[in-house]
Formats: C-alpha cells, sequence, structure tokens
C-alpha cells in the first residue's frame, strides 16, 4: 500500500485539500452566475431607460415584439406563445416612467405544473419587497398573476420585477413530454395601470 495512505496527517492533508478544491469550485461556479445575472439584469434595464413606458399599457412576451428586450436574466428565447422562465428566479426590467401612484401590474401567464409536478409557489418582488405570492396547480395554472408596485417604489421608476418560481422541473422528467427544458412560467403578456392597492390575488 501507498505509504501516503499510511500516514494519517498526510492522508487528512490530501482530503482537506481536495474539500477546499470543491469549495473554491462551488464558489466559482456561483459567482460566475451571479455576474452573468447582473450583466444581463442591467442591459435590460438599460434598454428599458430607452423606451419609458407609461401606464396603462401593454407589453407583448412573445417572438417578434420589442418588449421582449425587457427580459433580464433567466428566460429562455421567446416564443410564439410567450416566453418560459428557465431557471428559479427571473427578471424583467419594465421600464416605467416614475410616478406618484402605484402601478397595478398583471402578469398574464401559466405555470408549468403536470400530473407528476403538481404544484409551485411563485412570487414577485421589486428590490427585495415582496409584491405577491401564489400558490398555482392543475386546477389554477393559468390564472393570471396580479399585484401592485407601491408608489414609493414606482417612484424610482424603471423597475426591475424579480420572480421566483419553486420548484421547477421539465416536462420530460415530470412524464408530461419530450421536453427536457426545466419551465416555470410561459409568460406572454404584462397589464400596467396606473393606480393601485397594494394586494395580491391567491
Amino acid at each position: 500500500m501507498n505509504s501516503a495512505w499510511r500516514n494519517p496527517v498526510l492522508f487528512a492533508a490530501l482530503v482537506l485539500l481536495g474539500g477546499m478544491y470543491v469549495l473554491a469550485f462551488v464558489f466559482f461556479r456561483a459567482e460566475s452566475h451571479d455576474f452573468i445575472a447582473m450583466r444581463q439584469n442591467h442591459a435590460a434595464l438599460e434598454r428599458a431607460a430607452r423606451r419609458t413606458i407609461e401606464a396603462p399599457a401593454t407589453l407583448k412576451l412573445v417572438a417578434g415584439s420589442a418588449d421582449a428586450m425587457l427580459l433580464g436574466n433567466g428566460w429562455y428565447e421567446a416564443s410564439p406563445h410567450g416566453t418560459w422562465s428557465s431557471m428559479r428566479d427571473s427578471w424583467i426590467a419594465l421600464g416605467l416612467r416614475p410616478a406618484d401612484t402605484g402601478v397595478a401590474v398583471t402578469l398574464n401567464a401559466i405555470a408549468f405544473v403536470a400530473r407528476h409536478h403538481k404544484r409551485v409557489v411563485i412570487s414577485a418582488d421589486v428590490d427585495g419587497n415582496l409584491l405577491g405570492k401564489w400558490l398555482r396547480d392543475q386546477g389554477n395554472s393559468a390564472e393570471a398573476l396580479a399585484f401592485c408596485i407601491p408608489p414609493q417604489l414606482a417612484r424610482k421608476g424603471n423597475p426591475l420585477l424579480h420572480l421566483q418560481v419553486e420548484p421547477i422541473a421539465s416536462p420530460l422528467q415530470a412524464n408530461a413530454g419530450p421536453d427536457s427544458r426545466r419551465l416555470g412560467l410561459l409568460l406572454s403578456s404584462i397589464d400596467l395601470h396606473a393606480g393601485c392597492e397594494r394586494k395580491s390575488q391567491q
């Protein structure tokens, strides 16, 4: 047997070194993902700032629509039916003009659920301020997600909307089809209206 493995101190040092390499790799991947997300979200905010939106308005998140450029990190390429979120966290730059009143937001979206992926929890926030949280299952997966961006956030203008879907799965994993992509929400459009109270539909 190799003498290195007979020496407990050397063996422990090798295990520690291996563990440090694993931790460094995990940290590097996490930091790389965060950097990519920040860069894509920043680019979306810059694009949104060049075309300020004033409520009422409807944003179309389908293939060929100029509004698709508002999508930040966490989305697949837009299709004729809408755009699927591709991971647990996704972002949209709304491009709203600063306003002294709240903005009512309705996400016209379908959550991916199936017989073996029965329910998901969806939340929406801006700058860490929770705006709505919903449970979606096979009975209500196509219900719109409605919430209010309050005046204190609307005054800043161009909010970056953060959506979270937990858990997400692929149709292949859920025995619901051959698509191997992990799917969260299929977002087709966003309705924006001036004036609202801070409440959400469950």
